[in-house]
């Protein structure tokens, strides 16, 4: 029993470390960011499959460093930013800019993920979404968003992305 757990952690790359999670691999289950981990430094590329949601709640700060091209992947799953008027999602890139952005839609429902208050910070690009290879699901519908600004950062869409009016902004 003690090994399947400590499999799973390796599997889902999870650390917390010195007051920080350092976060990579693909998520298995329905995972929660809590202010509890954070920082959470993405040390390596998260993956979020079919019928996985990763949930990042008001306060956390995501910290992708500049010794790697890292994302988060949302390939058929669901990404919801729940931060508040009071406590927004923090998306910080470090160092210089790279070719992945900070979270990237592949072939996913974006209508079953959203952005609540969430601040992204470049140079690296903030969202992406890119067309799967042909045959496969694409993007489909439109994220919702609410109050979403970008600092330094580009949306790069093959697709829709709903900046929902004047609630998104560009520095």
């Amino acid at each position: 029993m003690l090994a399947m757990i400590w499999i799973f952690i390796v599997l889902i790359g999870i650390a917390s470390v010195e007051g920080r999670t350092n976060a990579s691999g693909v998520l298995l289950v329905n995972t929660i960011w809590s202010i509890a981990k954070s920082p959470i430094y993405i040390t390596g590329n998260i993956g979020v499959p079919d019928n996985v949601r990763l949930t990042i709640e008001a306060g956390v700060q995501v910290i992708f460093p500049n010794n790697g091209n890292y994302q988060i992947l949302v390939k058929g799953g669901s990404l919801t930013v729940r931060g508040s008027s009071k406590s927004s999602v923090r998306f910080i890139a470090q160092g210089l800019s790279d070719s992945n952005c900070m979270i990237t839609f592949k072939g996913s429902q974006l209508s079953k993920s959203s952005f609540s208050y969430a601040y992204f910070e470049g140079p690296k690009g903030a969202i992406c979404l890119q067309n799967s290879a042909d045959g496969l699901p694409q993007n489909a519908y439109t994220v919702r968003s609410e109050f979403v600004t970008f600092n330094r950062t580009t949306i790069l869409a093959a697709g829709d992305l709903n900046k929902n009016g004047n609630n998104s902004k560009q520095h």
